[in-house]
């Protein structure tokens, strides 16, 4: 079964682009080591899902943490100060 936690998440805006940029850490607290785990990151305002995105993290080990940064295209950074929570649901993993 796999297993994780993910914590110290921030919003930012893009440097470039109009969109939000989602970071933080993500942990594989399961005992296997994966090539790769697939994860898929939602943000919301209240019950309202702003946006989606597809994070894909190479080489995840067992027991380890691995910080991320995912931009979500279509959510507009100003935003941001509206945004209630971050959901990381777990995909697949290989």
């Amino acid at each position: 079964m796999v297993t994780f936690s993910y914590y110290n998440i921030k919003f930012s805006k893009h440097p470039v682009e109009k969109w939000v940029v989602v970071s933080g850490d993500i942990r594989n607290e399961s005992d296997k080591t994966y090539t790769t785990m697939v994860f898929r990151v939602k943000i919301y305002v209240e019950d309202e899902c702003l946006g989606s995105g597809i994070l894909k993290l190479p080489g995840l080990r067992a027991k380890s943490t691995k910080t991320f940064e995912i931009m979500v295209e279509g959510v507009h950074h100003k935003m941001i100060s509206k945004i209630s929570r971050c959901e990381i649901l777990f995909e697949t993993a290989y």
